[in-house]
C-alpha cells in the first residue's frame, strides 16, 4: 500500500469510528480556525488560511476577539479503534524482557482482522474549540465559501497510531516512562525515565512520538465543518439557524488497499451536497 493510500485509509477508518478527522502526520499541526479543503487522493487536510490571521476579513475582527477559542480539561487518554478490532492484555512471554513495559500504565495488545483496521492512542488529550456563537456568525464570511473550517482540534503530548495490513496481525504497545509536566525543567541524567513508546508488530504502518517537555504539540484529531450547499440567508440574522454541517468524505468507499471502489453512475465530487 502506498503512503497516500495508507493515509486516506487510516483517515477514513478513524472518521468512521470517531466522527472526527485524523491527522496522518500529527507533528504537522492542524490549528484551530484553519480553513481549506481535504485532498481527495491522500485524505489529508490542506489549509489555505486561518480566521485568526491578520488578513482574514476585517468585519469579523470584533466578534473573533469577543469569542476566543475555549479548551476542555485534560483527560487521561483516548483510544480510538476501527470496527472489529479487539483489545487484550499485553503479554510478552517469559523469555521476553523489555525494561519498563511491565510497569507501563498505558499498555495493551490489539488484534486486527482480515480487513484493514486502525488504532489511535492519545495520552493526556485536550480539545480546543471555536465557540458555537462565533461559528454561526462565520457563515457569512466570503473567504470561507467553498472551504471547510477546523472548529475543534484534539492535541496531546504523546500519541501512537497504527494501520493494519489486513492480514489478521496484532500490535503490542506500551508507553514506557512518565510524560513530563508542561513547563517542568528537563533534569540532566533523567533520560531513562523519559516517556517513550515500545511497539511490537509484524506488519502495517506504525507511528508514534512523545514530546520531551510534555507539551501538547501533536494534533492527531480535529473536526471539520463546511457551509451547507445552496445556503440562503432569508434574514440578515443567522443566530437561529445553523449554516454549517460536518465535512463529508470527498471519496467513495475504499477497499483494503485504500483505493476507491467505483460504482457506475456515482460522482464522489458531489458527496457534500
Amino acid at each position: 500500500m502506498k503512503d497516500s493510500q495508507a493515509s486516506r485509509k487510516y483517515i477514513d477508518l478513524i472518521l468512521s469510528a470517531s466522527s472526527k478527522w485524523a491527522n496522518w502526520d500529527p507533528p504537522q499541526r492542524v490549528k484551530i480556525g484553519d480553513y481549506g479543503d481535504v485532498n481527495k487522493d491522500t485524505g489529508e487536510f490542506e489549509p489555505a488560511g486561518n480566521i485568526y490571521d491578520p488578513d482574514f476579513e476585517d468585519r469579523f475582527r470584533p466578534i473573533i476577539a469577543k469569542y476566543p477559542p475555549e479548551k476542555t480539561s485534560v483527560e487521561d487518554r483516548w483510544e480510538i479503534v476501527s470496527k472489529s478490532v479487539k483489545r487484550g492484555e499485553l503479554s510478552l512471554g517469559p523469555k521476553v524482557e523489555v525494561p519498563g513495559v511491565a510497569e507501563a500504565t498505558i499498555q495493551g495488545r490489539w488484534q486486527f482482522g482480515a480487513k484493514s483496521g486502525a488504532l489511535l492512542v492519545m495520552v493526556n488529550p485536550r480539545a480546543t474549540y471555536i465557540p458555537k456563537t462565533l461559528v454561526k456568525q462565520l457563515g457569512n464570511a466570503t473567504m470561507l465559501k467553498d472551504k471547510s473550517i477546523v472548529t475543534e482540534v484534539v492535541s496531546c503530548p504523546a500519541y501512537s497510531l497504527y494501520l493494519s495490513s489486513g492480514n489478521s496481525e496484532a500490535i503490542s504497545l506500551a508507553l514506557v516512562g512518565e510524560i513530563s509536566l508542561p513547563g517542568a525543567p528537563i533534569q540532566i541524567g533523567a533520560s531513562a525515565f523519559k516517556a517513550k513508546w515500545w511497539a511490537q508488530t509484524a506488519a502495517g504502518f506504525c507511528r508514534h512520538a512523545c514530546d520531551a517537555k510534555g507539551e501538547a504539540v501533536f494534533t492527531p484529531l480535529f473536526s471539520l465543518k463546511r457551509l451547507k450547499q445552496r445556503w440562503i440567508f432569508w434574514r440578515g440574522d443567522i443566530e437561529d439557524d445553523e449554516p454549517w454541517v460536518d465535512k463529508l468524505r470527498p471519496w467513495e468507499e475504499l477497499d483494503d488497499e485504500g483505493n476507491e471502489i467505483i460504482y457506475e453512475g456515482y460522482d464522489s465530487d458531489n458527496d457534500d451536497d
